[in-house]
C-alpha cells in the first residue's frame, strides 16, 4: 500500500468482493497487473494467467486453496518481472507455499509456471491449467504465513531477498534471488523454540524494517510470537517473546530500524507491543471504528492501515473503511468499498489487505536500482550555474567529465549534446556553431573523458571554438529511465605564457644581466649567489621548470645537476631564485655531503641542496653550467636558457654583513638573539606577502642547514621559530633571501 490518500483506488478497480489480493506498479504510480483470488489480470482488467495450484492431475489431493497472503517480489536484475508468492492449501492434507513469475515486459503480462498439466476431475469438464513453482519446506496442516524482506544484499541481477514462512517445522528462511527461490533452512526450529507444530497456523506473519524481528500469528490461544534474527537473517536462541492476548487476527510493524512497535489487531480492538521491553497498551477505542478482524498494513504515508466494516441487523455488510493509524495513535479513516474477507477453515472472515513488503520503495518498485545522474564534473569543478559567470576552460588543454550517479549503480547507456550558446546561454545553431550529438552509447563514459575530442560534423570541437558552450550529459538506467544534467560553460585560448629569464649579476645586484647563448661568453656567477628572475615574464604562468646542468667550455653535456618543477600562481614573486635552494640530484655530488637530503618526484630523485656552495664551491667553482627556464600554462610553455661560468668563490666576502634591498615588499628581515644558544628567531616585516629562504652555512661557505625554504609569509610582521641545538658550537653564516632582497651575516652558536 503506497497512497498518500488512500481510496478505493488502491485495490484493484472492478470489484467488490474478493478474498486476497495485491498489485504491482510502474514508477509513475500506473498499475501493471493485479492478483485478485486466484486470477491475474492487466492493467486494462483482462485476465491473463491464475495463481497455479499443485498436484493438481490427483484430484483428491491437488492444492487449489489460496491462503491470506500474496506477496508480490520484483525479480532482481529485472525490470518488469516479479515473482507472486502465495500459499495454497490441500482440503485432505497440508498447506504448502508457491510462485509463479510474471512478466510485464510486452502489452499483454504472461505467466511462467514450473509446468502445464491436463486437469480432469469429474464433473468438472477436463482443462489444461499451470502449476506454481514449488517452495519446499513452508506450510502448516491448513494455513502459511510468510514475508519478504526489502534486498539484503547485492544489486540488480545479484541482489538477494529473504523469505520467511511457518511450517510444521518452525521457521524457514529462504533466499530469493534472479534464478528463482530456492530450498530452504529450517532457521528457528520447534526444538529451539519450545513450541508445537500447531502454533504455525495463523493467517499473517510480518518482518520488521530492519529485518531483526519475525513476527507471526498463533491461534492456538490466540497468541502472537515474535523472534529475533541476527545481520545474517539467522534465528538468535533464547529470543522467542509470547504475547497471549486471544483471538489476534492482523500485525504490524512501525518503520523504526531499533525495537520497532508492533500493532496487533484482536477482538478488543488494537493493541501496541513494545518490542524493546516487551510491554504493551491498548489504544483507545474510537466509536464506529472496529478493527478486530482485520489484517494490518503500512502505507506510503507512514499510517498502518485496517478495514473496519459495518454490518445490518442481519450481519450483511453494509460498508468498509480503510482507517490509518497515525504516529500519535489517532485515527483517520476514508470510504473503502470493498469486501476482502478470507474465511478460515472455522468460518472467520477476517479483512485482508495487499501483503507489503516493509523497508522497500515502492516509488520504485523493479529489480534493478533507479539510477539518475546526480551531477558531473569537468577537470574535477562543478561548473556555476550563473549564465553570466559561467566558468571559464581553455580549449587548448584537456576538459576531463566524470559524473557522480544516485542509486548507487551506474547507467546502461549516456549521451553527450554539446551545442554553442549566445551570450544570453540560448541555444544558436548554424554552419559556424558547434552542435555535437553523440546518440546514445552503450555503457557509461570512461573516467576523465576528455571533451575535446567529441566532433561534430563540421569538425567543430571544444578544442578549436570558443564563447560559450552548453554541455549536456543524459543516461538511461537498466530499465531505460533517463535523467540529463546539463551545464554552460565559457571556452577560450589561454593568454601563451613568454619568459623573460635574467641572471643575478653578482658584481651589481640591483642590475640583471641578459642570458649568455654562447657558451664562449658566459654571464659571470659566484658560488654562493648565482641565481636568476622572472618576475618580467609575460602571459598566464601556472608552473615554471628549472634544469641545471654542467657543460664543458665547449657546450657538451656532462651531467645533470637540478631537475625541478614548480607550481605558480603568476610570475610576480619569482624576483630572485637561488639554485643553492634546489634539489640537486645525488648522483651530481661526488660524495654525500652529509646534510640537505632532499627529494623530488617529477622525475623522482633524491639528492642534498647547496650543491653550488658546498665547501666554498669545491663541486662548482671554475665549471661551465647551462640553466634553462621553462614557463608554462596548460596550454602551452616558453623557454630559454643561458651559459653561466662559475668564476668566484662566493660572490662577496661572508665574513661581513651584507643587505641588497631592491624589493619594496620587504621593510625588514633579521635574525636574533646573536650570540644563540638552542633556538633562534626570524623576525620579517613585510608589505605584502612574500616567499622567504633562510640557510646556515659554515665558515668555509659549506651549507649546513636550511631553515625555510621558500615558505609564503603574510604581509605584516611574521616570526619564525626555529631549533639549532643539534648544531655544533661555533660561527655560522646566516643567509636571506626574499625575492631580490637578501641578506648576510655571522651569528655565533653557544
Amino acid at each position: 500500500m503506497n497512497p498518500s490518500t488512500p481510496s478505493r483506488t488502491n485495490i484493484p478497480p472492478g470489484f467488490s468482493s474478493y478474498e486476497v489480493s495485491n498489485g504491482a506498479y510502474d514508477q509513475n504510480g500506473n498499475l501493471l497487473f493485479y492478483t485478485l483470488g486466484n486470477s491475474l489480470i492487466d492493467a486494462n482488467g483482462n485476465d491473463f494467467g491464475s495463481l497455479g495450484g499443485y498436484n493438481l492431475d490427483n484430484c483428491d489431493e491437488r492444492y487449489g486453496h489460496l491462503q491470506a497472503e500474496v506477496a508480490i517480489v520484483p525479480v532482481p536484475g529485472s525490470c518488469s518481472r516479479f515473482y507472486v508468492i502465495y500459499g495454497m492449501d490441500n482440503p485432505v492434507g497440508d498447506c504448502i507455499l508457491l510462485y509463479v513469475t510474471v512478466d510485464c515486459s510486452t502489452y499483454i503480462p504472461s505467466v511462467t509456471y514450473s509446468k502445464m498439466t491436463s486437469v480432469y476431475c469429474p464433473p468438472d469438464p477436463p482443462y489444461y491449467a499451470g502449476e506454481g513453482f514449488l517452495i519446499p519446506g513452508a506450510g502448516g496442516l491448513d494455513h502459511v504465513s510468510f514475508a519478504v524482506s526489502a534486498i539484503v544484499q547485492g544489486e540488480g541481477a545479484n541482489a538477494q531477498r529473504y523469505l520467511y514462512s511457518t511450517s510444521m517445522e518452525g521457521i524457514y528462511k529462504y533466499i530469493i534471488t534472479a534464478t528463482g527461490i530456492g530450498s530452504g533452512i529450517v532457521t528457528a526450529p520447534l526444538s529451539q523454540l519450545g513450541l508445537n507444530y500447531d502454533n504455525f497456523e495463523g493467517l499473517e506473519a510480518e518482518l520488521s524494517w530492519n529485518r531483526d524481528i519475525f513476527a507471526w500469528i498463533d491461534p492456538v490461544g490466540g497468541k502472537v510470537h515474535t523472534i529475533r534474527l541476527n545481520f545474517a537473517g539467522e534465528f538468535v536462541s533464547g529470543s522467542l517473546a509470547s504475547y497471549s492476548l486471544g483471538g489476534v487476527q492482523g500485525i504490524e510493524f512501525t518503520n523504526a530500524t531499533s525495537n520497532p512497535f508492533l500493532y496487533v489487531t484482536y477482538p478488543f480492538g488494537v493493541r501496541k507491543i513494545n518490542t524493546a521491553n516487551q510491554t504493551s497498551t491498548l489504544l483507545k477505542n474510537q466509536a464506529g471504528i472496529n478493527l478486530s478482524k482485520s489484517f494490518l498494513e503500512y502505507g506510503k504515508n507512514g499510517k498502518i492501515y485496517g478495514v473496519s466494516p459495518s454490518y445490518d441487523s442481519q450481519g450483511n455488510l453494509v460498508s468498509s473503511t480503510l482507517v490509518g493509524i497515525g504516529s500519535n495513535d489517532v485515527y483517520s479513516s476514508v470510504d473503502a468499498g470493498f469486501d476482502s474477507r478470507f474465511y478460515d477453515i472455522s468460518g472467520n472472515g477476517i479483512f485482508t489487505l495487499p501483503d507489503q513488503i516493509d523497508g522497500d520503495n515502492y516509488n520504485y518498485f523493479f529489480g534493478n536500482p533507479y539510477v539518475t545522474v546526480s551531477n558531473f564534473s569537468l577537470n574535477g569543478i562543478t561548473p556555476s550555474t550563473s549564465c553570466v559567470s559561467a566558468t571559464n576552460f581553455y580549449n587548448c588543454a584537456p576538459i576531463a567529465f566524470n559524473a557522480v550517479y544516485s542509486g548507487g549503480s551506474s547507467p546502461s547507456q549516456y549521451k553527450f549534446e554539446i551545442r554553442a550558446t549566445d551570450a544570453n546561454c540560448n541555444i544558436i545553431t548554424g554552419q559556424n556553431y558547434i552542435n555535437y550529438n553523440s546518440g546514445w552509447l552503450n555503457g557509461q563514459p570512461a573516467p576523465n573523458t576528455d571533451l575535446r575530442n567529441f566532433a561534430d560534423n563540421n569538425n567543430l570541437s571544444l578544442s578549436n571554438v570558443t564563447g560559450k558552450v552548453n554541455i549536456k550529459y543524459s543516461m538511461r538506467d537498466a530499465c531505460g529511465n533517463e535523467s540529463a544534467k546539463n551545464y554552460t560553460i565559457s571556452l577560450s585560448s589561454a593568454p601563451q605564457a613568454s619568459i623573460v629569464l635574467e641572471i643575478y649579476n653578482k658584481s651589481n645586484p640591483q642590475n640583471y644581466l641578459s642570458p649568455s647563448h654562447s657558451v664562449s661568453s658566459p654571464v659571470n656567477v659566484g658560488t654562493a649567489s648565482l641565481g636568476y628572475r622572472i618576475n618580467n615574464s609575460n602571459g598566464l604562468v601556472s608552473y615554471f621548470k628549472v634544469v641545471v646542468d654542467e657543460v664543458s667550455s665547449n657546450g657538451s653535456f656532462i651531467k645533470n645537476i637540478v631537475e625541478q618543477t614548480f607550481t605558480t600562481n603568476g610570475v610576480g614573486g619569482l624576483t630572485y631564485e637561488n639554485l643553492n635552494n634546489y634539489c640537486a640530484r645525488a648522483t651530481a655530488w661526488p660524495a654525500n655531503p652529509g646534510y640537505g637530503n632532499c627529494n623530488y618526484t617529477n622525475p623522482s630523485y633524491n639528492g642534498y641542496s647547496g650543491y653550488f656552495s658546498y665547501s666554498n664551491g669545491m663541486y662548482s667553482w671554475q665549471k661551465y653550467l647551462k640553466l634553462t627556464v621553462t614557463v608554462g600554462n596548460i596550454c602551452g610553455e616558453s623557454s630559454d636558457y643561458s651559459y653561466l661560468y662559475v668564476e668566484t668563490r662566493n660572490n662577496k666576502s661572508l665574513l661581513d654583513d651584507e643587505e641588497s634591498m631592491d624589493n619594496l615588499n620587504v621593510n625588514d628581515c633579521s635574525v636574533y638573539p646573536n650570540p644563540a644558544s638552542d633556538n633562534l628567531t626570524l623576525t620579517a616585516n613585510l608589505l605584502a606577502d612574500e616567499v622567504i629562504t633562510l640557510t646556515l652555512s659554515d665558515m668555509s661557505g659549506r651549507m649546513v642547514r636550511t631553515l625555510l625554504n621558500r615558505e609564503a609569509l603574510p604581509m605584516g610582521n611574521s616570526f619564525k621559530f626555529f631549533d639549532i641545538s643539534g648544531l655544533t658550537p661555533g660561527m655560522y653564516i646566516y643567509h636571506i633571501s626574499a625575492g631580490s632582497f637578501s641578506k648576510s651575516g655571522k651569528i655565533a652558536k653557544k
